[in-house]
């Protein structure tokens, strides 16, 4: 009696089994789930033939939706990697981030680079450790500073003074500098150039305005480099046009004898 009671218990078991799980088939066979989803018969349901078990961040009749978990808004910084924590019964789902070698956190936000240790505008980048070893950085440097936290400037090192200009260093400030410009030459890198009588560009037609330094208490002067064709101080005479104006008058392309040129007795 126990022993055929235990059949009994064993075959229903296994009937209960078989129509949870469903059987293969019919629209089974071209499997409608998708991303993943596994198709499932359902048997003694009028009107239903199929369902989809979804995998985990799919849900919808044929797993085509995205499940809108913890991780939808991304929380993971620096790249991490985000991963849903079921929990169970009504409890809302959870998130784990799986940090980059370097970064910790519950969002992966925090690195030895977290308190901005570079200096000057100086960029840290992480180092990732070895082992149970601490993580470092190590501080990359605009030009003219230098140090482990980019707190030394010498910018008379790269010589950011232009056109020649001569770097010093502050003698009070090793952080700073100034620049012995050329002669014309000012601002703080000797960038900008004092035109000064070329200011009002009086060379015309293209020419081109050269500043001749004055001696002494003289003045500064000009001198203007024409292009071909023209000429005058300021460029302003074209050889073009006086020559088609010669042409007009009959002077070029005439070919001349001495006697033209002596009184005829």
């Amino acid at each position: 009696m126990e022993r055929s009671s235990a059949w009994g218990l064993l075959l229903g078991l296994w009937i209960a089994f078989s129509a949870f799980r469903g059987t293969r088939g019919d629209f089974c066979d071209v499997n409608l789930c998708q991303n993943g989803g596994t198709c499932l018969k359902i048997t003694g349901e009028p009107g239903t033939t199929f369902f989809c078990l979804c995998e985990d961040g799919f849900i919808g009749p044929t797993c085509s939706e995205i499940e809108k978990g913890p991780c939808s808004l991304n929380p993971c910084k620096n790249k991490g990697k985000c991963e849903v924590i079921h929990s169970r019964g009504d409890d809302p789902d959870e998130y784990s981030c799986l940090c980059r070698r370097g970064y910790h956190g519950k969002n992966c936000d925090y690195s030895v680079c977290f308190s901005n240790p570079c200096k000057n505008e100086g960029e840290c980048e992480v180092i990732p450790a070895r082992g149970d070893a601490n993580d470092e950085y190590r501080c990359i440097c605009r030009p003219g500073y230098n140090g482990k936290n980019c707190e030394n400037g010498d910018f008379c090192d790269v010589n950011l003074c232009e056109n020649g200009g001569t770097c010093f260093k502050t003698p009070d400030d090793p952080t700073s500098f100034f620049c012995l410009c050329k002669y014309r030459y000012f601002g703080t890198t000797c960038h900008e150039y004092d035109k000064g009588p070329c200011l009002s560009d009086p060379c015309k037609n293209e020419g081109e305005c050269e500043v001749i330094p004055g001696w002494g208490d003289l003045p500064d002067e000009y001198r203007c480099i024409c292009r071909p064709g023209y000429n005058g101080k300021n460029c302003e005479n074209g050889f073009t046009r006086a020559r088609k104006q010669q042409k007009q008058r009959g002077i070029v392309n005439k070919t001349w004898k001495t006697s033209d040129f002596f009184a005829k007795s």
